[in-house]
């Protein structure tokens, strides 16, 4: 949560790791214990707590050739590319 971005970033923290793993549309076959607005938001926290981010994907998880492409379209689209 941003209260958590904020307390790494007075901690010293200066970039965080955060994968997007895949696509919207695949995100709930890959994984079930958060959701993919979940993933954007940790990212949007970091992000604001002055963090810099390091963000992609992980492929080979059984998606589609248009699960990639809506990934990188997720990376491209985000306020500021990881």
């Amino acid at each position: 949560n941003a209260e958590q971005a904020k307390q790494l970033k007075e901690a010293g923290l200066t970039a965080y790791n955060h994968n997007l793993d895949t696509s919207p549309e695949h995100y709930p076959n890959v994984i079930s214990t958060r959701t993919y607005e979940d993933r954007l938001q940790t990212i949007a926290n970091v992000r604001d707590a002055g963090i810099s981010v390091c963000c992609g994907g992980i492929l080979g998880l059984g998606e589609k050739e248009n699960d990639r492409v809506g990934l990188l379209h997720v990376l491209a689209t985000l306020p500021e590319h990881p």
